[in-house]
């Protein structure tokens, strides 16, 4: 019998994976010596520890395996609910657009808030349908953030149970690679931050992900009955994963490119991939009628006047300045050019010169940064938010801290979860007879596309790179570890201390992290807003003695205080009656007070003491709550309305 050969592919995607462990370690957009020490450090202990432990999970009995997981997933729970009531983050960019626009669409207001979606009309899917969410929950008399809380703890768990079940089974019952999942899930922040608190079409996207795969893999085994629900599912799952991400079309050049391998190996008869393979087909074939239909519920209609073209990611990927994230004056300038046809003739232009700007070695350049910044899981608990709403005094007194250990835990787990799979990759030997291993071959060509597209074609953010987590975890599972392992053995002994050993390095790490790189830290803040750029209307009037105020509480001291307002504004200490006046800022739509603030309750004032009508920036909703205490407009009470405010210590 022929011994496989390594697989090219897969040697292919541990190569990538090792950029992003040097991204993880050395930040691609803003290094530092002191720091990347200190990360490599603690994740070298977060090696030797994974190994110290190993001989603690072998000796634990069934029962107490199942214990084990249960109880850690029962304190996750536990976590969640009380992150979501106590620390609740203010939304911004698109997830507020989308969300307000849901939450308008719910209680049928009709219009679109903004233009917005005329230029990313892809998200007026997700607005749909969680419209359609929010309209189920408001018969129960709930609050738009309680419904979308409840759905991205139920999106969330759903998908880390299914995760944790996928990696058991896919690996054999291998309890090293269960507990290893069940530690980058539950004991990182994954399960703690974005994904809990900021509900978008991510997360989905990782469902849809899993449920994909999970069916490729379990196909051959299941029953006639089994494959007809299943292939209901898995045609309606690629439909909604379209929907919420185009970019999930990646999986037909690797379906392309797996098939071909398998062709070639004239291995085709021996797999049952045909018929899941053409529902996934049918899957992406039924998005295109479903967006239609949802444009016409929604009343919406494209307009190619605001429209973006596709090009202009392109070109924001080739930003040498910006290293390929996303770049507002990109779009600003863009934003300023009559119509699409015009934009796009420009960023065609703009592409042609950047990439004869960057050259040959430019450009390898230019993408391999973008891979690391694509792979770089720093601060996850600051994607899409701008910070917590209210910051209790326990957090607020040791901010640079908890920020510090919350972004460490999660590069970390980052780190030991590539390299993981890197050492089964490298060794790997791929055939293409069994179907297993063709649906694992399948993952890693497609993680390499997410990879391909975010770094040679479009625009990178680390936050995209997210999505190739349940992939990554699902190769892990499925692929083997080497036969030959060179590992120093630890005494028993010291097998012991490796727990206690890694967790204080990880809090020694996290304080040499804070000393290095000391950030002011968000007090209280509502940051959620509608763009101007967008074209939004969020101004009302207040006119002559008009009054507008809204109580803030700080729980720690403050230093400085903005507010967005052209108007008179002070704050009013409620203990003390102290005023405070806060200054214009020359040149820009906001008033601010620098200086010391103590802690304590304060009412923000805003008042108009021009003989003209004046316009305050006034964000309203129909039932969601952006702060903790309401407006109140010349003493009328408006619950679902705030100021736009930031309080930094």
């Amino acid at each position: 019998m022929q011994i496989p050969k390594h697989s090219l592919l897969a040697r292919l995607l541990a190569f990538a994976l090792v950029i992003g462990i040097i991204g993880n370690i050395i930040n691609p957009m803003n290094p530092n010596f002191l720091q990347s020490l200190i990360v490599l450090f603690v994740a070298t202990v977060g090696w030797f520890t994974l190994k110290g432990i190993k001989p603690f999970i072998a000796r634990l009995t069934p029962r107490q395996v199942k214990g084990s997981v249960i109880g850690a997933l029962v304190i996750m729970v536990v976590l969640q609910i009380l992150i979501l009531w106590f620390l609740p983050v203010t939304i911004y960019h698109d997830p507020y657009r989308v969300l307000t626009q849901a939450d308008a669409l719910s209680h049928h207001v009709s219009g679109w808030t903004s233009n917005y979606f005329w230029r990313y009309p892809n998200n007026v899917s997700i607005a749909y349908l969680m419209t359609l969410w929010l309209k189920f929950t408001q018969s129960f008399g709930l609050t738009t953030n309680t419904a979308l809380h409840i759905l991205s703890f139920i999106t969330l768990d759903t998908f880390i149970v299914l995760m944790l079940k996928t990696m058991y089974d896919v690996s054999h019952h291998n309890r090293n690679v269960l507990f290893g999942g069940l530690a980058f899930m539950v004991a990182s922040p994954f399960a703690y931050t974005y994904f809990l608190q900021v509900f978008y079409s991510d997360l989905p996207s990782l469902l849809v992900l899993l449920i994909i795969f999970n069916v490729l893999y379990r196909w051959p085994h299941f029953s006639t009955n089994q494959r007809i629900g299943s292939g209901i599912v898995l045609t309606l799952v690629v439909c909604l994963g379209q929907l919420l991400k185009p970019n999930l079309i990646v999986l037909i050049p690797a379906f392309v490119i797996v098939f071909a391998l398998v062709f070639y190996h004239h291995n085709f008869n021996k797999l049952k991939i045909i018929v899941p393979t053409l529902l996934i087909l049918v899957g992406f074939g039924l998005s295109v009628p479903a967006k239609q239909v949802i444009f016409n519920a929604t009343h919406f209609e494209n307009n190619e006047k605001y429209e973006l073209p596709t090009v202009s990611w392109i070109a924001m990927g080739l930003n040498k300045e910006t290293r390929g994230v996303y770049n507002g004056d990109d779009i600003a300038y863009e934003i300023g050019l009559p119509d699409k046809d015009t934009r796009q003739d420009f960023e065609t232009q703009l592409v042609k010169d950047r990439v004869h700007e960057l050259g040959p070695f430019g450009l390898i350049q230019q993408w391999t940064i973008k891979l690391a910044i694509l792979l770089n899981a720093e601060n996850p608990q600051d994607f899409y938010n701008g910070g917590l709403i209210q910051k209790p005094g326990w957090i607020a007194r040791h901010g640079n801290f908890y920020s510090r250990l919350v972004s460490l835990i999660y590069q970390v787990a980052t780190i030991l979860l590539f390299a993981s799979l890197v050492t089964r990759l490298w060794h790997w030997r791929s055939r293409y007879d069994n179907q297993a291993q063709v649906v694992t071959l399948l993952s890693i060509v497609t993680i390499l596309g997410y990879m391909g597209f975010h770094s040679l074609v479009w625009e990178t953010e680390p936050r995209y790179g997210q999505i190739v987590l349940p992939l990554v975890m699902f190769a892990l599972a499925a692929l083997p570890a080497p036969a030959k392992q060179v590992t120093v053995p630890l005494k028993t002994k010291y097998q012991s201390f490796m727990p206690v050993v890694g967790l204080v390095t990880l809090l020694l790490g996290a304080y040499g992290l804070k000393l290095t790189s000391g950030q002011p830290q968000i007090i209280a803040a509502q940051r959620s807003q509608l763009s101007k750029q967008y074209g939004s209307k969020q101004t009302t009037p207040i006119n002559h003695h008009d009054v507008v105020t809204q109580r803030v509480d700080f729980k720690a001291p403050v230093r400085y205080f903005s507010l967005l307002s052209n108007s008179k504004t002070i704050l009013i200490n409620t203990q003390t009656h102290m005023t405070y006046q806060l200054t214009s800022q020359p040149n820009t739509n906001s008033h601010v007070y620098k200086g010391l603030l103590p802690a304590g309750s304060y009412e923000i004032r805003v008042t108009n003491s021009s003989a003209e009508n004046e316009n305050l920036d006034i964000i309203k909703t129909q039932n969601y709550r952006l702060a903790p205490y309401p407006l109140y407009f010349n003493n009328h009470q408006q619950k679902f309305a705030s100021l736009i405010y930031k309080a930094v210590n």
